[in-house]
Protein backbone atom coordinates (compact mmCIF):
# COMPACT_ATOMS: atom_id res chain seq x y z
CA UNK A 1 0.00 0.00 0.00
CA UNK A 2 1.08 3.28 -0.85
CA UNK A 3 1.20 6.20 1.60
CA UNK A 4 -0.33 9.07 1.42
CA UNK A 5 3.12 11.14 1.31
CA UNK A 6 5.24 8.92 -0.42
CA UNK A 7 8.31 10.41 -2.35
CA UNK A 8 10.47 8.49 -5.22
CA UNK A 9 13.83 10.30 -6.30
CA UNK A 10 16.32 8.21 -8.70
CA UNK A 11 19.66 7.85 -7.96
CA UNK A 12 22.76 6.49 -9.63
CA UNK A 13 22.09 7.83 -12.77
CA UNK A 14 18.98 6.77 -12.14
CA UNK A 15 18.92 3.13 -12.20
CA UNK A 16 18.26 2.74 -8.35
CA UNK A 17 14.65 4.00 -6.54
CA UNK A 18 14.89 5.60 -3.20
CA UNK A 19 11.23 5.18 -1.92
CA UNK A 20 10.41 7.18 1.42
CA UNK A 21 7.30 6.77 2.62
CA UNK A 22 6.95 9.35 5.65
CA UNK A 23 4.57 8.13 8.35
CA UNK A 24 3.56 9.43 12.10
CA UNK A 25 5.08 7.69 14.29
CA UNK A 26 3.39 9.28 17.42
CA UNK A 27 2.15 12.46 17.66
CA UNK A 28 4.41 15.13 15.94
CA UNK A 29 7.27 12.99 15.31
CA UNK A 30 7.35 11.54 11.78
CA UNK A 31 9.26 8.78 10.66
CA UNK A 32 10.95 8.78 7.17
CA UNK A 33 10.56 5.34 6.16
CA UNK A 34 12.81 4.13 3.11
CA UNK A 35 13.48 1.49 1.02
CA UNK A 36 15.28 1.09 -2.31
CA UNK A 37 14.79 -0.67 -5.58
CA UNK A 38 15.87 -1.46 -8.96
CA UNK A 39 14.63 1.47 -11.38
CA UNK A 40 14.59 -0.35 -14.81
CA UNK A 41 13.21 -3.88 -13.29
CA UNK A 42 11.15 -2.76 -9.66
CA UNK A 43 12.60 -5.43 -8.11
CA UNK A 44 13.71 -4.69 -4.51
CA UNK A 45 16.66 -4.05 -2.98
CA UNK A 46 16.41 -3.07 0.46
CA UNK A 47 12.18 -3.68 1.32
CA UNK A 48 10.60 -0.47 2.70
CA UNK A 49 10.41 -0.16 6.49
CA UNK A 50 8.20 2.50 8.38
CA UNK A 51 10.46 2.04 11.25
CA UNK A 52 13.48 2.71 10.43
CA UNK A 53 14.54 6.62 10.21
CA UNK A 54 16.05 7.79 7.04
CA UNK A 55 18.75 10.52 8.65
CA UNK A 56 20.89 11.10 5.55
CA UNK A 57 22.32 9.27 2.30
CA UNK A 58 24.61 10.23 -0.53
CA UNK A 59 25.99 8.59 -3.42
CA UNK A 60 29.82 7.50 -3.40
CA UNK A 61 30.59 6.05 -6.65
CA UNK A 62 28.19 2.92 -7.51
CA UNK A 63 27.22 2.80 -3.62
CA UNK A 64 24.90 4.77 -1.56
CA UNK A 65 25.83 5.37 2.09
CA UNK A 66 22.65 5.37 4.25
CA UNK A 67 22.61 6.49 8.11
CA UNK A 68 19.32 5.94 9.65
CA UNK A 69 17.66 5.05 13.21
CA UNK A 70 15.22 2.41 14.21
CA UNK A 71 12.29 3.53 15.96
CA UNK A 72 10.29 3.23 18.52
CA UNK A 73 13.77 3.47 20.36
CA UNK A 74 15.80 6.21 17.81
CA UNK A 75 18.29 7.23 20.10
CA UNK A 76 21.43 4.44 17.98
CA UNK A 77 22.47 6.12 14.79
CA UNK A 78 23.24 3.01 12.13
CA UNK A 79 25.64 3.30 8.91
CA UNK A 80 25.53 1.29 5.59
CA UNK A 81 26.67 1.07 2.27
CA UNK A 82 24.98 -0.34 0.15
CA UNK A 83 25.80 -1.76 -3.46
CA UNK A 84 22.46 -2.00 -5.40
CA UNK A 85 24.32 -3.46 -8.38
CA UNK A 86 25.91 -6.56 -6.49
CA UNK A 87 22.65 -6.83 -4.09
CA UNK A 88 25.41 -6.06 -1.15
CA UNK A 89 25.76 -3.81 1.70
CA UNK A 90 28.49 -3.55 4.27
CA UNK A 91 27.60 -2.88 7.88
CA UNK A 92 30.02 -3.02 10.86
CA UNK A 93 32.95 -3.44 8.43
CA UNK A 94 31.22 -7.47 7.20
CA UNK A 95 29.87 -7.53 3.78
CA UNK A 96 26.23 -8.85 3.47
CA UNK A 97 23.36 -9.80 0.78
CA UNK A 98 20.11 -7.22 0.59
CA UNK A 99 18.68 -10.02 1.00
CA UNK A 100 19.22 -9.64 4.46
CA UNK A 101 18.89 -6.31 5.35
CA UNK A 102 16.59 -6.47 8.21
CA UNK A 103 17.62 -9.67 9.75
CA UNK A 104 21.41 -8.39 10.09
CA UNK A 105 20.29 -4.91 11.51
CA UNK A 106 17.66 -6.39 13.68
CA UNK A 107 20.00 -9.24 15.02
CA UNK A 108 22.78 -6.07 16.06
CA UNK A 109 19.71 -4.50 18.00
CA UNK A 110 19.03 -7.68 20.28
CA UNK A 111 22.91 -7.86 20.24
CA UNK A 112 22.86 -4.30 21.87
CA UNK A 113 20.37 -5.26 24.16
CA UNK A 114 17.54 -3.18 22.56
CA UNK A 115 14.69 -5.33 21.86
CA UNK A 116 13.13 -6.14 18.27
Amino acid sequence: MMGEYRRERRLLQGRVKLIIDPMEFRMALWINGFGLSDAVTGEEIIPLCHSYNLEHMEEAGNRLEIDFRIYPEGHVYYHVAVDPFARTFTYNGKVYSTDDFRKVVEADRVGMGIKA
